[in-house]
């Protein structure tokens, strides 16, 4: 705390230092819940409109099943699918994980002193554990987005083969 001699106050800097790095520590708990929400709602948006597209794609199918692809051929072609997808979500969630983590470190660092005057430095580094959920959610999704149409697609075929109704027979 501060103290007071004669006339002269004495003011603990180390401990107003202490305070503001432990103010400070809050705000990180927000940031890191705000990230891990970005993270897990991003995906999951690009997943639906994945399987929509999957979804538009059936028409293709049946047309290419018409023409004597067999089950095996519609299922590598939603097998390769899901798998550049999952690749290729792997590679552009690292990319963006790396790349919002700098741009958080930038602003913190460059543009939000300009305006509060305070100093506080932040290191730029990515948590593993984000990285792993970016990951994780990415390439579950990508890989999901077309597993899930494919087993629909299947299941809706043979339901219309075997006489029973399908989505568009409702």
């Amino acid at each position: 705390g501060d103290a007071k001699i004669g006339s002269v106050k004495i003011v603990d800097l180390e401990q107003n230092a202490e305070n503001a790095i432990t103010e400070d520590k809050h705000y990180s708990q927000l940031y890191i819940v705000i990230s891990v929400l970005i993270l897990c709602i991003s995906p999951i948006i690009w997943f639906f409109s994945q399987i929509l597209y999957y979804f538009k794609r059936e028409k293709e199918f049946n047309i290419i099943q018409s023409m004597g692809a067999n089950g095996s051929d519609i299922r590598k072609i939603y097998l390769i699918g899901g798998l550049s997808m999952a690749v290729m979500s792997l590679i552009v969630s690292i990319v963006l994980s790396y790349l919002a983590s700098y741009l958080m470190f930038y602003a913190f660092n460059v543009i939000v002193p300009n305006f509060t005057g305070e100093y506080v430095r932040y290191t730029f580094y990515t948590p593993w554990y984000a990285l792993v959920i970016a990951v994780v959610m990415s390439v579950g999704c990508g890989f999901f987005s077309a597993y899930l149409p494919y087993k629909s697609y299947f299941k809706n075929r043979y339901s219309l083969e075997n006489g029973g109704g399908g989505k568009d027979d409702e």
